[in-house]
């Protein structure tokens, strides 16, 4: 299934970057390309869709820094890429930690070929939700964490965010179904007394 399809890694030892680029062989990825502080280099208008992997013993600044990149590229393909995270423990910090920088799916690693096979397949094929607003972008979480997590994705009231559906496909890439913006509401700053 992921045969045409190219898997980024970003992970900070030699060992990790070797087994997640082993495991994504074992997955189908066509090829798969190593970041680092010295390399990074996003797909330019590729013509299937790309993987993003960061395991979580990547240099936070370079994983934040490439998060950011492929979220402000213009490329619709590029910019909702899956991002996957990677990591070897599930606390409730770390989940949160990746919740707020905007991936698509945290999974445990290590894990079978077939395990991760399965959960990238969640990710295509179907309509995807993504908010965009002055401190988030990426998939609906609004029924994940805390009230104040991005209040403005809640009850419009913050700031102005933006609503945007999209569809990955595995040979076609991204195709941007919808994208609603949303202001919001005025608050009245007095009551007038009858």
């Amino acid at each position: 299934m992921f045969e045409h399809c190219s898997a980024y890694v970003i992970a900070s030892e030699i060992e990790w970057q070797s087994r997640l680029s082993y495991i994504m062989r074992q997955v189908g990825f066509s090829e798969c390309i190593r970041l680092s502080a010295t390399r990074s280099i996003l797909p330019r208008h590729p013509t299937h869709l790309p993987f993003f992997f960061i395991h979580s013993n990547a240099n936070k600044a370079l994983a934040v820094k490439t998060v950011n990149e492929v979220r402000a590229n213009g490329d619709d393909t590029v910019r909702f890429m899956p991002i996957i995270m990677l990591t070897d423990e599930m606390s409730e910090r770390t989940i949160r930690k990746f919740m707020t920088l905007g991936c698509d799916d945290i999974i445990l690693f290590p894990c079978t070929a077939p395990l991760l096979a399965q959960r990238l397949r969640l990710q295509v094929d179907k309509q995807r939700d993504y908010f965009q607003t002055t401190t988030y972008f990426g998939p609906d979480r609004r029924r994940s964490g805390s009230d104040n997590d991005h209040p403005e994705r809640r009850d419009g009231k913050g700031s102005t965010y933006r609503h945007i559906e999209i569809k990955r496909d595995i040979r076609g890439g991204v195709k941007v179904l919808s994208t609603k913006t949303f202001k919001p509401e005025p608050q009245a700053d007095t009551v007038l007394n009858a």
